[in-house]
């Protein structure tokens, strides 16, 4: 294979496996085998996101796994609004194909130092949401250390995640900062929190990292979640015509964009569990000791 230009190269069989024995850790629970819920971010995105990052995410090929093509029309819907689409993925899959605005395309294997470059620039140029990490997390300032290189001398900037990569640092620092200001949706896997690169050796440890970069982001805010485009219903009929109808108009773009209070809760924006407000962030390689790998249980 090598004569021709190929290299071989055998996947992890994980699917939901990976983010449960990665980004389980990282919830500080299994209820749902590490798995983001879905319920209700259809109708969230399509009145309050204005980007979605498709990482490792294809769903036009994967078709949501079991809802065939009816989320095309979602994906539509949310380009007519005018939302950014950004994807991260080797392979320009059919999904960037149609409704790409952006594309990076990471070498095999090394999406977590990707996700490590954007941590970066968020902490050090202070772009994360200080107040939600404060309040609904734990661990962050252990894992903020291993971010910055404290705790084993290789502070994980850009132009480090540059040479694991080969993503220009100046392109990581762009994405990061363009993120950090827009309500952003990020589309991890097949589902938003199924498959995608966790199905490769130390996959699970990009599961994790995408849990961790949606807590610096305020995860469970208006427009900021873990959503894949294929589930998240109920949405209307009624409630769907209404925002189309506000988005096609210019006089009510910025009044639709704005006045929704924010409620700073981890998973599903309707839960009202109190475990389900607490998420746990942890350093890249959780040990036993690690609080890290203990449910919080700061409301």
């Amino acid at each position: 294979m090598n004569l021709v230009g190929y290299c071989y190269a055998d996947h992890n069989p994980d699917s939901w496996e990976g983010w449960h024995w990665g980004a389980m850790h990282n919830w500080g629970f299994s209820w749902r085998l590490g798995i983001p819920e879905q319920y209700d971010l259809l109708e969230d995105a399509l009145k309050n996101t204005e980007m979605i990052v498709f990482w490792s995410s294809d769903p036009e090929a994967t078709s949501g796994i079991y809802s065939a093509f009816e989320h095309t029309n979602r994906r539509f819907w949310l380009k007519d609004l005018g939302v950014k689409m950004v994807f991260i993925d080797p392979y320009y899959n059919h999904t960037a194909g149609l409704f790409s605005d952006k594309w990076f395309s990471p070498r095999l294997g090394t999406d977590v130092a990707f996700a490590l470059g954007i941590a970066f620039v968020w902490i050090t140029e202070d772009l994360y949401d200080k107040d939600y990490v404060l309040n609904r997390t734990v661990g962050f300032d252990k894992w903020k250390d291993y971010v910055l290189g404290k705790t084993d001398g290789v502070p994980k900037t850009p132009e480090w995640a540059e040479r694991e990569s080969n993503i220009p640092a100046r392109e990581i620092k762009a994405l990061a900062r363009e993120w950090a200001s827009k309500k952003t949706m990020l589309s991890a896997g097949a589902l938003g929190g199924w498959g995608g690169a966790c199905r490769s050796a130390y996959g699970t440890e990009w599961a994790r990292l995408m849990v961790l970069l949606m807590a610096l982001r305020g995860l469970g805010k208006p427009g900021v979640n873990i959503w894949g485009t294929t589930q998240g219903a109920p949405a209307t009929p009624a409630s769907v015509s209404r925002v189309m109808r506000k988005a096609a108009s210019p006089a009510t773009w910025t009044t639709r964009r704005q006045g929704f209070a924010g409620l700073p809760h981890v998973r599903s924006r309707r839960s009202s569990h109190p475990e389900h407000r607490q998420l746990t962030l942890g350093p890249a390689h959780p040990t036993p000791e690690d609080p890290g790998l203990h449910p919080g249980r700061k409301v």
